[in-house]
């Protein structure tokens, strides 16, 4: 009431050039998108695109002038395509895998399959001793691949290219079936569970110098810092142990590639007590960690829907992280389809990860009751092929 009848009786013209001061003061200092900001970071690839099975499809973005980078600079527009080639080692598990799935060993372990494997193991080992920076070296055969292209409207145009491990074998690690392979290491079966089933040396994941290649290309982050977002759906516990799939793998594998998490979303079903979820969480992680001990639901009109939070929440030029394992069909299925079918959302998300329970004789022991009888391992690579024709890098989880 005070403030009020003082502005009343003579101070409402220094008040109001005090207001204009700071509103010029916050428009000269504000940040532009992500500009000059090392957090910054920017998807590899947009939404959408098509094309045959094992071939290259492409998605395309564009941003307008003031996102910086190499991508795009003050004063100009530039646009960005990307497209997805499957390796010839993924193409012939493509067309295959639906015959060689009824007979899998015959056919997965041979001498030139074994090669082939340990190009791709000996690949991601070496990309894993600098994860920060693009993999140099790898087999061209065996790696599939991102290729982006920014084309700004001054002439100037890059392209980079973007390395993943093949959608081949069984979708996990290539020792992981097969028990009496005589082509695998004999260490890989002396505890099976730790050394093979939760295995993830398979996977070849982002990296900064990747994404910062192709900055600016994608917008910017409307008047904050760019983040990396992490949507962990199927979050169990956080587990410092590397021996089963937890968060703190995620955590130290994206910190180590230079994509530390700013904000982490984590879902799970199964009723846990404080110290069950809180217990192992690095307490500098707690300032951005939220954990939701609750089902995810699959009702797109909820607004606590993991989808609708993301695109609440992530900007184009944000990196997401999304993963998928809840073990139930029937609440996976719908949440993937939000997800990739809504094209705001899936444009999004740069990396997906997700267990696809399907019919495949060699992993029966372990998913049981949860596999989709109706589903082989030729639809689910092909499913994961969908998604990374949307500029997505999917992975198969464990």
């Amino acid at each position: 009431m005070s403030n009020t009848l003082q502005t009343r009786h003579g101070l409402i013209v220094p008040l109001l050039a005090l207001v204009t001061l700071g509103l010029m003061l916050a428009l000269i200092t504000r940040p532009s998108g992500c500009a000059g900001s090392e957090r910054f970071v920017v998807r590899l690839s947009g939404s959408g695109g098509s094309g045959g099975l094992g071939g290259a499809s492409s998605s395309s973005s564009s941003s307008s002038a003031g996102a910086a980078g190499a991508g795009a600079g003050a004063g100009r527009k530039c646009e960005s395509s990307t497209v997805y080639e499957s390796s010839e080692y993924e193409s012939t598990w493509l067309k295959n895998a639906a015959a060689w799935s009824k007979d899998f060993c015959k056919h997965a372990d041979t001498p030139e399959q074994n090669e082939l494997m340990e190009k791709w193991l000996n690949g991601i080992a070496s990309a894993n001793k600098k994860p920060a920076e693009a993999p140099a070296g790898l087999d061209p055969s065996v790696f599939s691949k991102f290729v982006t292209t920014v084309k700004c409207d001054d002439g100037t145009s890059s392209e980079h290219t973007d390395w993943i491990e093949p959608l081949a074998h069984g979708l996990r690690h290539p020792y992981n079936f097969c028990s009496q392979n005589k082509f695998a290491p004999s260490e890989v079966y002396t505890d099976r569970v730790v050394a093979v089933i939760y295995n993830r040396t398979y996977l070849l994941l982002a990296n900064r110098q990747g994404v910062d290649s192709v900055r600016g290309a994608r917008g910017d982050c409307e008047r904050r810092e760019c983040q990396v977002f992490f949507f962990d759906l199927g979050a169990t516990a956080y587990r410092q142990s590397d021996k089963e799939p937890g968060q703190s793998w995620f955590v130290r594998s994206y910190a180590a590639a230079g994509l530390p998490f700013d904000r982490m979303f984590e879902w799970e079903a199964r009723a846990m007590s404080p110290a069950e979820i809180f217990n192992e969480v690095p307490k500098e992680l707690l300032k951005v960690y939220s954990y939701f001990n609750i089902p995810a639901t699959t009702d797109t009109k909820d607004p606590s829907h993991a989808v609708n939070i993301l695109k609440s929440l992530a900007k184009p030029g944000d990196f997401v992280v999304f993963k998928l394992d809840i073990d139930a069909a029937a609440v996976e299925i719908p949440i993937l389809k939000a997800l990739t079918e809504d094209p705001e959302a899936v444009k999004l998300v740069d990396e997906f990860f997700f267990e696809h329970h399907v019919n495949f004789p060699p992993m029966r022991p372990y998913w049981g009751g949860t596999l989709d009888e109706g589903i082989g391992l030729a639809e689910s690579m092909q499913l994961f092929l969908e998604i990374r024709k949307k500029g997505v890098r999917a992975h198969s989880w464990v």
